[in-house]
């Protein structure tokens, strides 16, 4: 293009001189190139650079400028196009060169370098926007809610709506590839001062909780991205912050054994949550021994025997209790207040209610009310016995089996390996949110038609 620009006024510059006067007359503009590369008739041509002529209106004082010289300017610039096949070869080389000189660009990409992707993990600071990544699991990360952490959230649901965590917190990150079981938990040393819960997310809110610890959490997962959060306690005076250590480890799922909502425990599969088997709803209760073992049937499974819930609430190390040896109250949900009931409210309770088609506990109220007043007395005087929390809430009652709530919550029906008489197949286990157990403990006394306010069930089914 360079070329061009300097050819354009060199032929122009030309073209104006013949018509100010110039040595040459008449002739037309392919006698003035001609005559500029070296004319043969003897006459001679001045020597002119493009720099002298880059306005050719100020090549000469005696340009005329009059509408009839731009008249005849015009007439002769006409006659270019004509002309142009007479240029030099080099300036037509170079004319070439400027018209290629995009298809050339169009491939500079091709040779520039990747563009850098930005690290997400590199910016982060702990908060909801920058969590910290989290290496391959396990892993084993320090950190100190004291120095450099935010308030995040005043607290989690539906994992612990009523628990203050107002105090400063982090946010980690972790992305998993197949299913199967998470755990975190954070060190508690008695006495420090400090006091960090830890949380798992599957979103960066605080209301997208689904399971929480004190001291740790065991959580069954699908293939996604998960937040763990580990928040302060606020006592009602102070937020109890300082340094802690936290630890992730990811059991994947065994293939082709146990669905999703199941563990393997032995020869068997045993669900991971009380009936109804999912993750923060309230277990069912006010079912016989008879009643649970249809509606588990209606789901292609059978109650428990008592040495498969035992094996799972004990683990390999065969513990008392699903977190250890020694019981800590509260720990799973074993330490509300016993509150009275009356006996003859609970006998009015409609079998008809507790039936296979039953999904929540809020439906077995309804269905219960529906059926007449004394029916409907009897579900109120339940609901306000009733003390249980969302399946899987009380992240630290587990273990590495997977399977959530074995003791506290709500009493188990399980069925026993060699019932000693006819219509006591039952042994109940794990006792409830005001009572506990241990993992060993049996309680053979209740017939199959015998049902409580807080008597629940899970469900099991052979190995494929």
């Amino acid at each position: 293009m360079r070329g061009l620009a300097l050819a354009v006024p060199f032929l122009l510059a030309l073209l104006l001189g013949c018509q100010a006067g110039s040595p040459r007359t008449g002739g037309n503009g392919r006698d003035a190139v001609a005559d500029a590369d070296g004319a043969s008739d003897g006459t001679t041509v001045p020597d002119v650079s493009p720099g002298d002529v880059a306005d050719p209106r100020e090549a000469s004082g005696d340009l005329d400028v009059s509408p009839r010289a731009d008249a005849g300017l015009a007439e002769d610039a006409a006659t270019l196009p004509d002309d142009a096949a007479t240029l030099p070869d080099d300036a037509v080389a170079e004319l070439d060169d400027a018209a290629s000189a995009p298809d050339d660009a169009a491939s500079a990409p091709d040779d520039a370098a990747e563009p850098e992707v930005d690290d997400p993990c590199a910016s982060a600071d702990g908060t909801w926007p920058h969590p910290f990544c989290l290496p391959a699991l396990p892993a084993t990360v320090s950190g100190d809610t004291s120095q450099g952490a935010t308030d995040l959230a005043d607290s989690y649901s539906p994992c612990a709506p009523a628990i203050d965590e107002s105090g400063p917190g982090v946010v980690y990150v972790v992305s998993l590839d197949q299913g199967g079981t998470l755990t975190a938990g954070v060190d508690d040393v008695p006495g420090d001062g400090v006091d960090v819960d830890v949380h798992l997310l599957t979103a960066p809110s605080a209301d997208a909780c689904v399971a929480r610890g004190n001291l740790s959490l065991t959580a069954a997962v699908e293939a996604a991205t998960y937040w763990i959060v580990v928040d302060t306690w606020f006592d009602g005076t102070s937020a109890l912050v300082g340094p802690y250590t936290l630890q992730v480890t990811f059991q994947p799922a065994p293939t082709g054994d146990c669905p999703a909502d199941m563990v393997p425990v032995g020869a068997a599969c045993l669900d991971r949550f009380e009936a109804p088997n999912v993750a923060g709803e309230l277990p069912l209760v006010m079912y016989t021994f008879t009643e649970s073992e249809a509606w588990c049937a209606a789901r292609g499974k059978r109650l428990c025997f008592e040495d498969e819930w035992t094996d799972a609430c004990g683990g390999a190390a065969e513990l008392a209790y699903p977190y250890g040896d020694a019981r800590i109250p509260g720990l799973c949900n074993d330490a509300h207040t016993w509150l009275p009931y009356d006996q003859a409210l609970l006998n009015g309770w409609p079998a008809s209610a507790s039936g296979t088609g039953v999904g929540t506990l809020e439906q077995l109220f309804a269905a219960a009310r529906a059926v007449s007043p004394t029916a409907e007395a009897a579900a109120d005087h339940v609901e306000g016995l009733y003390q249980g929390e969302g399946s899987g809430t009380n992240g630290d009652c587990t273990n590495e089996v997977g399977a959530f709530d074995l003791v506290g919550n709500v009493e188990e029906w399980t069925r026993r390996r060699n019932p000693v008489a006819p219509s006591f197949h039952g042994n109940l286990k794990g006792r409830y949110w005001a009572d506990t157990r241990t993992c060993q403990d049996d309680i053979t006394v209740h017939g199959d038609a015998f049902r409580f306010y807080e008597i629940g069930f899970r469900c099991c089914r052979d190995r494929e």
